[in-house]
């Protein structure tokens, strides 16, 4: 019994560092954000407080840790793939959100020109500013939103259930 009890509490151990593996990009992209030459901050004023979303970043671990223990029993099986799903749904996400950032930047950038029909420096100043702005909060959201619901499935394991991300496409089932 206590064998089976001890290979158990590992079962749970690796299906909560699956859940918290995902949340490498926060420290990763925090000090990508502090690689940005300083003249960069200088022009913006603002310092980077919020770490920069690295998509990719945050389904290594969990593929890494369903790939190779995955054998080892059905409730570690399907919470890595849960794992895995949610972490390629919020990429496939903020990819998204980026993209039509550019869009958006482009149209910015466009409609400030044609307005007031003239083209400077000032006038890709102020996109980049609204981009940079509009990229900030959407960082500050993405942390926010995996954070809290990685920390829920971490709980959820640590309690032997099965937990189920919510807004998650099913790639691995």
């Amino acid at each position: 019994m206590l064998i089976h009890q001890k290979s158990y509490q590992a079962v749970l151990i690796w299906g909560t560092l699956c859940h918290l593996s995902s949340l490498a990009w926060i420290p990763i992209g925090y000090l990508v954000s502090k690689c940005i030459p300083l003249e960069m901050v200088q022009v913006i004023n603002i310092p980077f407080l919020i770490p920069l979303y690295v998509p990719g970043l945050n389904f290594v671990g969990p593929l890494l840790i369903w790939r190779k223990k995955k054998s080892l029993h059905p409730l570690l099986d399907t919470q890595c793939k849960e794992a895995l799903n949610f972490q390629l749904s919020t990429a496939t996400y903020a990819m998204s959100l980026g993209i039509i950032c550019a869009f958006v930047f482009v149209a910015i950038c466009g409609s400030i020109s044609l307005l007031f029909e003239f083209w400077t420096e000032e006038v890709f100043s102020i996109g980049f500013w609204i981009l940079f702005v509009i990229f900030t909060l959407l960082s500050a959201a993405m942390l926010i939103y995996q954070s809290l619901f990685v920390f829920i499935a971490t709980i959820a394991v640590l309690m032997a259930k099965v937990y189920h991300y919510p807004f998650t496409n099913k790639y691995y089932k």
